[in-house]
């Protein structure tokens, strides 16, 4: 009998968009540490850069690109390889899971936060509420981090306190990527809305959501008692550029609510797909002469409901791209420029002599 997969890779790169968002204008309310955080346990051995990018370019003329990324702010995934350097620096136009315009998110992540009057613990209830704040004070934090949230948000966080004081000083990968269009002059914007993010979550019961904590909570504990550290066994598989892996990843989230985990799951990952496939497709027939990047979280690419064959199933030819393919990448938009040149050509051509054809019959 087949094992039952579990989920964390795509709950991790789908909604952490949102949350590492949060952590751009929550560094002031990071406390200082509590107490000298808990040695982290020993991570499955990750390189130390990238060696094969998730980057896959759309054939056709000119050419645009699809960039997995990861919502993370670690030195090894913001340090980008030449080839998705250069295809960022020659686009016209850069879209994110979210458009990361921060004066606007910032208003809109209200629908993390609780609501008035609402309390964590009384959310949670108090056995669960301590268990996670026992967890939080190993990290040497407090819970002053994520009292004010929702139990789902707390939730999206707990995999993650590693890497709050990075979070709270570097921005994540997408972050990086679009500012930096952003400061070439590049069209930038998103493919969702935060409000469509956290929607995901919009009607989870206080009961469903505090099982949402608890069974997250326990999985982390657990891979951490075995000396896995869930983010850095993801970004071993990122870096190494796995898709096949990554795939297989995809069912990796504990829930012990089956029914729950269908609902959330189907709307975390394929309903959101086909999301973004149809507005991927929109933009390139709205701006066919455009060079076009979308970077989206590395786990909307693989698989059957996958961004990558739902646009295949619509009729586009999408390429992998390898780390040092730059040179190739360019000389692939040069040929494809190049053809849609000859095409125009003979078109004109074509009219040339059609003007011809009627000049000639109206001397006559």
């Amino acid at each position: 009998m087949t094992p039952t997969p579990r989920r964390s890779w795509p709950f991790l790169s789908s909604l952490f968009a949102v949350v590492a968002l949060l952590q751009q204008w929550l560094p002031a309310q990071v406390p200082a540490p509590a107490t000298k955080p808990a040695e982290a346990p020993a991570a499955v051995a990750a390189p130390t850069q990238v060696e094969r990018p998730l980057l896959w370019r759309i054939e056709l003329a000119p050419p645009s690109y699809l960039f997995g990324t990861i919502h993370l702010p670690d030195d090894r995934v913001t340090e980008l390889p030449p080839v998705v350097a250069d295809v960022i620096e020659r686009c016209d136009a850069l879209y994110t899971e979210l458009p990361m315009d921060l004066a606007l998110l910032m208003k809109q992540m209200g629908r993390m936060q609780l609501p008035e009057g609402t309390t964590l613990r009384s959310a949670l209830g108090d056995e669960l509420y301590d268990e996670v704040a026992a967890y939080v004070q190993t990290k040497g934090m407090t819970m002053a981090l994520l009292d004010r949230l929702q139990p789902w948000a707390v939730g999206a966080q707990l995999g993650l306190l590693d890497q709050m004081k990075d979070m709270a000083t570097k921005q994540p990968l997408d972050m990086v990527i679009y500012q930096r269009a952003k400061r070439g002059g590049k069209k930038v914007g998103g493919l969702e809305t935060v409000e469509e993010q956290a929607g995901v979550f919009a009607d989870m019961t206080q009961a469903e959501q505090r099982t949402f904590v608890r069974d997250g909570l326990a999985d982390i504990k657990k891979k951490e008692a075995e000396g896995v550290h869930p983010t850095e066994e993801l970004l071993r598989l990122y870096l190494k550029g796995d898709d096949a892996a990554i795939d297989a990843r995809i069912n990796d989230f504990p829930l012990t609510d089956a029914k729950l985990k269908k609902r959330l799951m189907t709307r975390l990952i394929d309903d959101r797909n086909v999301a973004m496939a149809d507005r991927i497709v929109r933009r390139l027939q709205e701006a066919p002469e455009r060079v076009q990047v979308f970077a989206v979280g590395a786990a909307h690419y693989p698989g059957k409901m996958g961004v990558l064959e739902l646009l295949r199933q619509r009729g586009y030819r999408v390429t992998r791209l390898e780390l040092a393919a730059d040179g190739t990448a360019r000389a692939a938009e040069a040929a494809a420029v190049d053809a849609v040149i000859a095409d125009r050509q003979r078109e004109i051509e074509a009219l040339r002599a059609r003007r011809a054809q009627l000049a000639e019959a109206g001397a006559k």
